[in-house]
């Protein structure tokens, strides 16, 4: 098994899948290359000083998966008229499955350092579609191949298992995004993910019945056939395919690349993890003063600093971060950063969803913060709906009632009366 086998088995070759499967060493290659594609998703996304388990999901995740797959092919094939050599036939099952891992590494482009938000997030979704569904079919003719099926056949039941991995997570994004839409206004990014979300979603709950159908009528007809032994390179006379240097040599430079590619982001994850750690711990002053220490491209590109939305609130207290902002000598980048998160807050009405509490001192202070701002009279115009349902929100009453009426007022924004409650006589 050499470089040109490889090429030739991402190509769908029927003798190169064959070569790949006879080889039984072919598993610890795919070893590196899956541990290298764990380093090409996560160099830039994850600190993995702290972390480092990140890198071993995909590891843990394809094993899952090639098992469960693995498994379904198997009562495909009948397995049970010829149970000789099933875990041996796994590992090479699993050589198999990971020698696709190299396609993992379209992930390593750094789409986020030359693209808006939303174009990088389209980018990256573009390209999971891509290693998605050029998996899907290398591992159709992988059991087209390997259990001797026709093409139909060997996708009904690989995109049968495909649906039943993808519908779940797709539900789980999809419900993640639901408290969002409550009050809260998507931004374009956010609108995108939820879209494609939803549209996969649907798209694999349609599907799903049809491969279920699909593979039960294979499982009754025995359209896949076990593989033999010999085709496994299991029990031949023959001399089974070994792997040469240059595969080796292959397999550790993709690794080594992906270590070395480590120092490029590592301190921005670092320093966004730092943040993010303050932030939980509810010294938001801290990380603010944390991040005013360095320059908007110490940090991940695109990056959301705290606090963050969960579902209809924002913790921790968007009040104090914004207050911590104003009252520290903040570089401009961090003062647009929170400007903006409180531009997009405005847009709701609900003090409870900003997280301010009747007796909290911090609303007192963020009535001072508004009569400080530069361009107050054009803020208080632009979020004047707003502002007068927070002055008649019960939950800041006090300063509401103390601070907020006068700076509308000072700004030409007259209050309304408050309509009567239900069943309260008109006056």
């Amino acid at each position: 098994m050499n470089l040109s086998t490889i090429l030739r088995f991402l190509s769908g070759h029927r003798d190169a899948i064959e070569r790949v499967a006879a080889c039984p060493r072919a598993v610890f290659v795919g070893l590196l290359f899956v541990l290298s594609a764990g380093l090409a998703r996560e160099y830039d996304a994850e600190d993995l000083l702290a972390e480092p388990h990140h890198v071993f999901v995909p590891l843990a995740a394809s094993l899952a998966t090639s098992f469960g797959l693995y498994l379904l092919l198997s009562l495909a094939a009948r397995c049970w008229q010829n149970l000789g050599h099933w875990w041996l036939g796994y590992a090479r099952f699993l050589g198999l499955y990971w020698m696709t891992a190299p396609l993992a590494w379209v992930y390593a482009i750094p789409v986020e350092r030359f693209l808006s938000p939303y174009d990088a997030t389209l980018a990256n979704l573009s390209l999971l579609a891509v290693v998605a569904m050029w998996r899907v079919v290398l591992m159709v003719r992988v059991v087209m191949v390997l259990f001797q099926g026709r093409l139909l056949a060997a996708a009904t039941v690989v995109l049968f298992f495909a649906d039943l991995i993808v519908v779940p997570a797709t539900a789980i994004t999809s419900l993640s995004l639901i408290g969002f839409m409550g009050g809260i206004h998507l931004d374009e990014t956010q609108r995108l993910v939820a879209d494609v979300s939803q549209t996969t979603f649907t798209i694999g709950c349609w599907t799903l019945p049809v491969w279920f159908f699909g593979s039960s009528f294979i499982l009754g007809r025995a359209l896949l056939t076990w593989p033999q032994p010999e085709r496994l390179g299991i029990g031949t006379q023959f001399p089974t395919p070994r792997v040469t240097h240059s595969v080796w040599k292959f397999a550790a430079g993709l690794l080594a690349l992906g270590i070395a590619l480590l120092p490029l982001a590592q301190g921005e994850q670092q320093r966004r993890r730092e943040v993010e750690r303050l932030s939980a711990q509810g010294d938001i002053r801290q990380a603010v003063a944390f991040m005013a220490s360095f320059e908007r491209d110490d940090f991940p590109p695109h990056w959301n600093p705290p606090p963050a939305r969960r579902g209809y609130t924002v913790s921790p207290k968007l009040w104090d971060a914004v207050i911590a902002v104003h009252e520290t000598a903040s570089p401009e980048w961090l003062s647009s950063v929170y400007r903006e998160k409180l531009d997009h807050a405005l847009n709701g009405t609900t003090a409870w969803r900003l997280g301010l509490t009747r007796d909290d001192p911090s609303a007192e202070r963020f009535c001072v913060m508004l009569e400080s701002l530069p361009d107050q009279k054009e803020f208080a115009t632009r979020h004047a709906r707003a502002f007068i349902a927070l002055t008649r929100d019960p939950d800041i009453r006090r300063p509401a009632s103390e601070r907020l009426p006068t700076w509308l007022a000072r700004h030409g924004i007259e209050i309304p009366p408050t309509p009567p409650r239900s069943g309260e006589p008109q006056p």
